[in-house]
């Protein structure tokens, strides 16, 4: 019956998405992020996410509403690098499965800009990063709750055919969803929706550390560090620290929590721990690689051989970075252009931080910009050791970097007047969480 039901609503999405297609958007990422299909008894095979794409593309020349695209270092860093990828592409070495992993990245590119396009105002950017919230938070509140009930006595994993299935990829998803989480938390009206994010945070918390995932532990400790250095209320944060330890220590049996602490003190010793040594391999893989093609790189799925799908699978070994997995796939320039976005991207929410640091109507644009930024740092930091270079939460948070930045641009442009109504709003009194 729920199956019905789902199937029933996405065949009536898609006209609803050529009539309103930022609506589609919104349609198209909790498909993306909960993959509800997966949860159901549905069809097998039904591309509901390309088909939103789609709908959304034959609608988006007949919108009027959408705004102007803003040629940005950001939007200018991230065209280049998914045209240098698709070069890439034409010439990789695995031609068997080059195209279909190029297909699946040109549809978060396209989504990328497409949200850019049509979600410019402030409702709908919330509304979006609601769905990311509510789509991704379904699972990582979910395993929480796992580990308050199992003591963190059994790893948390993520949802099945996902990129977030396996540990490092739930703690990278749930790191990346906590600062949205709290950015809600802070904008949100009603107190019950306040109080229910921020358990929602500790749940969050709760499953990004019952991962044991030591990528995720470097990233959370990177993010937390940023976010603390931005903060009003650092000694609220320290206590607040200290209590989910002390909650951590007394419902984690102590064999677990050996278990999780040995493994984050290899840390320290790295060359001596065997998956440490598996990532040295893969990366000199990589290095080969790109020695080997250096201005291309080996294309799409250049570690095919070696990950098992065309080599020996005993001899398995994954990418373990963002970094030389793009050093792999798209050689040193890709490698170059995917770290200039990245800087950009940081650069664009530095400057949006700046900008209304005198603003009081914008401190919403303010606070969202420094979650962002420590969102991309959590990112960026985690991914040394942890490879999801092409996964589809990083370019959404592009995407609210580049919306944030261009609200705060239009509004910087507007007349005295405008800004006087702007302040006189209830709403405006609410100062910022972070320090001028």
């Amino acid at each position: 019956m729920r199956a019905l039901l789902f199937e029933a609503f996405m065949f009536l999405a898609l006209p609803v998405s050529l009539v309103f297609p930022h609506l589609g958007v919104l349609i198209y990422y909790w498909i993306s992020y909960m993959a509800p299909q997966q949860l159901l008894w549905v069809a097998a095979g039904v591309p509901w996410g390309k088909l939103v794409v789609a709908t959304i593309l034959i609608a988006i020349p007949f919108v009027k509403t959408k705004q102007k695209f803003p040629l940005t270092f950001v939007t200018v860093s991230l065209i280049a690098f998914f045209l240098w990828c698709t070069l890439t592409t034409t010439d990789a070495i695995y031609r068997n499965i080059c195209w279909g992993l190029w297909t699946d990245f040109a549809k978060v590119i396209a989504m990328c800009l497409l949200t850019i396009v049509l979600m410019g105002t402030r409702e709908r950017l919330q509304a979006l990063i609601w769905v990311i919230v509510i789509s991704l938070g379904f699972y990582t509140v979910k395993g929480g709750i796992f580990v308050l009930l199992t003591a963190g006595s059994y790893h948390v994993l993520g949802p099945a055919n996902s990129p977030f299935t396996e540990t490092n990829g739930f703690a990278r998803a749930a790191l990346m969803l906590v600062p949205l989480m709290y950015f809600l938390s802070l904008h949100s009206a009603r107190r019950y929706v306040r109080v229910g994010l921020r358990v929602a945070i500790a749940l969050t918390l709760l499953a990004l550390m019952g991962t044991g995932s030591r990528g995720g532990f470097i990233g959370l400790a990177a993010a937390l560090l940023v976010f603390f250095a931005y903060s009003r209320h650092k000694a609220r944060l320290m206590i607040s620290g200290i209590v989910l330890l002390v909650l951590l220590i007394a419902i984690i049996p102590q064999q677990r929590l050996e278990d999780w602490t040995g493994r984050m003190s290899t840390i320290d010793h790295f060359e001596e721990v065997t998956t440490a040594q598996d990532r040295f391999k893969a990366w000199h893989y990589a290095m080969d690689m790109a020695a080997a093609h250096p201005v291309l790189g080996g294309g799409f799925g250049s570690f095919a051989g070696n990950t098992g799908i065309v080599a020996n699978p005993d001899v398995a070994l994954d990418a373990h970075s963002n970094y030389f997995q793009v050093l792999g796939d798209q050689g040193y320039i890709g490698l170059v252009l995917y770290l200039l976005l990245g800087l950009a991207v940081l650069l664009s929410q530095r400057r949006t931080y700046r900008l209304t640091r005198s603003r009081p109507d914008l401190y919403w644009a303010r606070d969202l910009a420094v979650l962002l930024q420590v969102d991309a740092i959590g990112y960026f930091v985690g991914g040394l050791t942890v490879n999801h270079p092409y996964i589809e939460l990083y370019y959404s948070l592009i995407a609210l970097t580049v919306l944030s930045a261009a609200m705060v641009k239009r509004a910087l442009a507007e007349p005295p007047m405008a800004l006087a109504t702007a302040l006189s709003g209830p709403a405006m009194a609410t100062p910022s969480e972070f320090r001028p």
